[in-house]
Parts: C-alpha cells; sequence; structure tokens
C-alpha cells in the first residue's frame, strides 16, 4: 500500500514540475539610441514591462567597441507618477560587450492621468549630458501605457 501512495505521489510532484509557467513578462521597447564620445561608445535602450497599473522601466547600457565607457551617470526623473522601487540615480562604469541594467518601478500619482519619465545619462565628472529623452505615459483602463 505504502508503495502504490509512493508511486502516484510521485507522479503528481512529476506532472507537477512539468507543467508549463507562464512566460516572464517582457520588457516592451520604447527608444533605443547609440552615444559616441571621446572615452568610448555605448548603446542605450529605453523599455518598459507593464505589472498592473504600476510599470518597471527600464535603462539598459551596452559597451559597443573596445574601449570602457567610464564615469556615467544615468538619471531617471518622473513627474506624475512616484517611485514604487528602484534608485533614481546610478552611477559606474560601463565595460565592452557588457550590460548594465538600471530598473525603477513607477505608478500614477493619484488623480493623475499623464505623467513623464525623463532619463539623462551624463557624465559625472563634468556633467555633461550624453542623452536626454522624455517619454510620456497615460492611464488607460486602469494601468499606464507609452502615449505616443
Amino acid at each position: 500500500m505504502s508503495r502504490r501512495v509512493l508511486m502516484l505521489s510521485l507522479t503528481c510532484l512529476l506532472v507537477g514540475a512539468c507543467a508549463k509557467s507562464p512566460p516572464p513578462a517582457t520588457a516592451a521597447p520604447l527608444a533605443a539610441e547609440t552615444i559616441n564620445d571621446d572615452s568610448g561608445s555605448m548603446k542605450v535602450d529605453l523599455a518598459y514591462t507593464p505589472k498592473g497599473a504600476e510599470i518597471d522601466f527600464v535603462v539598459q547600457l551596452k559597451g559597443v567597441g573596445t574601449t570602457e565607457m567610464d564615469k556615467v551617470v544615468v538619471e531617471v526623473d518622473a513627474e506624475g507618477l512616484d517611485f514604487v522601487a528602484g534608485e533614481m540615480q546610478w552611477s559606474g562604469f560601463v565595460p565592452p560587450h557588457s550590460r548594465h541594467t538600471h530598473e525603477v518601478s513607477l505608478q500614477p500619482q493619484p488623480d493623475r492621468e499623464f505623467g513623464v519619465v525623463t532619463v539623462t545619462v551624463s557624465r559625472s565628472v563634468d556633467s555633461h549630458v550624453l542623452l536626454q529623452r522624455e517619454v510620456p505615459f497615460r492611464v488607460a483602463n486602469g494601468k499606464l501605457v507609452p502615449d505616443a
């Protein structure tokens, strides 16, 4: 009897392990640009992942070429949106052929139908702005969506 229970338990466990879980949400692209300056090159991708009434806003930096992009600062500012998680600023180095992902979670402020996320990529040494991009969002059916 115990062998039968053991086999049944093992079968249930294996069937549960084989069940497909839902795929993770993928980030929807918003913009992509390449920054070139004296110290190197890097690609900047902006994207977002919807999470109900919130979004995860993603800034991905990728070193391009053979030199390191050093002393980089990424700032994320939001108007009409509240920060739920993540840091507004990151600074550091982006080595060649490597990626750095900076992510913040945002939600609309109460009674606001629109919001704007501003991303600024600059140098920490001289505050030279390498990239500044505004991404507008609106509330539609209780969710934040890009306002194209």
